[in-house]
């Protein structure tokens, strides 16, 4: 087990996590009346979308560089990591 191929793999699974989470928050926001609407609720929600695919696209960037032959979610259940669905 290599220190750096974890620590890369929770990171693309993390920020893959981050992505649904905005993506909710973007579909939730959209979905409300302007009635009900906090201003700049669609305009938070899809800039912490925009930042969350960045990152992912970064951290995707790093573990291919790593040369792993497997997916990281493949690699951390491999290694004994009970990741949720």
């Amino acid at each position: 087990m290599n220190g750096r191929h974890v620590l890369a793999a929770l990171d693309v699974v993390n920020t893959a996590r981050r992505i649904a989470t905005a993506s909710a928050a973007v579909a939730d926001a959209e979905s409300r009346p302007w009635d009900y609407r906090a201003p700049g609720d669609l305009r938070v929600a899809s800039g912490s979308l925009r930042i969350a695919q960045s990152d992912h696209l970064n951290s995707v960037a790093r573990w291919a560089e790593l040369g792993v032959p497997s997916t990281p979610a493949d690699y951390l259940t491999a290694l004994g990591f009970d990741l949720p669905e």
